[in-house]
């Protein structure tokens, strides 16, 4: 099945593929899909498609990304982070830093006459010793619960998994947070545990979990080869297994980082494969109509002029008891 949709990497598992080159191929992720369901101009704007795109990178995101690695992969951690606390002159961190032989390769003093702080310069991403202290205690917390802390064992973190999805020919993509040989675990911070449920509505995590669990079962239709640097073993639990589990673990943003572990059933994974199927069907159309060129705001699938009236269908449930 041939489409315009570009090329990009094959189907298969990676697992040391980068952030960078993850999001830089044009196969569709999950993201995508909601904003597909949008809009199609909205997913273009954002896309591979789109060469004048802009990565919007946030602190949020960044201390988000931190933590994940440090409660994924904390051998990592040291190499893509720095941990730095204010960067005067007249500490004892500055005295032992200006030792070392590097020290004029990542630091580099202000120019200005008196001045009593200097920067760092370096190629690590800088994380305050404020904001380390609160991400290494919500891993913290969240080790010490045993079932939450063996989800993210035993597995690789950041893998990457590409599929030529079968009904469309569409090439597709996810990178769960957490492979394991019979789940996919997702981690999500989360303003408190009390709205979870809603959460898990308004940013529409079930289509994720559908998504993610059927490009895994999709690959693994076709004949993969054991990557480089996997055991035989784990590699033949995750190919032999059926995959069926999808597990969240939401934790709240603040102390005292409450974790509570949430799996759909297969009538909620049901909806989010309907509606991800809708999605890639709104991606065939637009590429085969416009290509890589700007997609257009046609939202509306259904008829109905440009204002739409809304009625208690359309809000949450819980308006209606205000």
């Amino acid at each position: 099945m041939t489409n315009k949709q570009p090329e990009g990497l094959k189907a298969g598992i990676y697992f040391n593929l980068s952030n960078e080159d993850y999001h830089s191929d044009p196969a569709v992720s999950c993201s995508g899909i909601k904003d597909l369901l949008v809009s199609p101009l909205q997913y273009w704007d954002s896309s591979p498609l789109n060469k004048n795109r802009k990565h919007k990178e946030t602190k949020a995101k960044t201390i988000g990304t931190a933590l994940h690695c440090l409660l994924m992969e904390k051998e990592k951690f040291s190499e893509d982070y720095i941990v730095l606390p204010k960067l005067e002159i007249d500490s004892d961190f500055y005295r032992e830093e200006s030792k070392k032989p590097d020290f004029d390769h990542n630091y580099e003093l202000f120019a200005s006459k008196g001045s009593k702080t200097f920067k760092y310069i370096g190629s690590k991403t800088v994380i305050r010793q404020e904001e380390y202290e609160e991400i290494n205690e919500a891993v913290n917390n969240l080790e010490a619960q045993g079932a939450a802390s063996s989800l993210f064992k035993d597995g690789y973190a950041e893998v990457s998994i590409f599929w030529r999805d079968e009904e469309t020919g569409l090439m597709c993509k996810c990178r769960p947070d957490y492979l394991s040989t019979n789940y996919i675990a997702d981690y999500k911070s989360i303003a408190s545990i009390e709205i979870i449920e809603r959460s898990l509505a308004a940013y529409n995590y079930h289509y994720q979990a559908a998504y993610y669990l059927e490009g895994l079962n999709q690959l693994k239709k076709n004949p993969l080869l054991l990557p480089e640097n996997i055991t035989k073993d784990w590699w033949e639990k995750l190919i032999n297994t059926d995959h069926n589990n999808f597990i969240f673990a939401f934790q709240g943003k603040e102390s005292p980082y409450l974790v509570r572990l949430k799996a759909l059933d297969q009538e909620v994974l049901e909806i989010g494969r309907e509606k991800f199927r809708l999605g890639l069907q709104i991606y065939k159309e637009n590429i085969d109509k416009y290509g890589v060129n700007k997609w257009e705001d046609n939202y509306r699938r259904d008829g109905e002029g440009a204002i739409q009236i809304l009625g208690l269908v359309h809000l949450p449930s819980y308006i209606q008891y205000r």
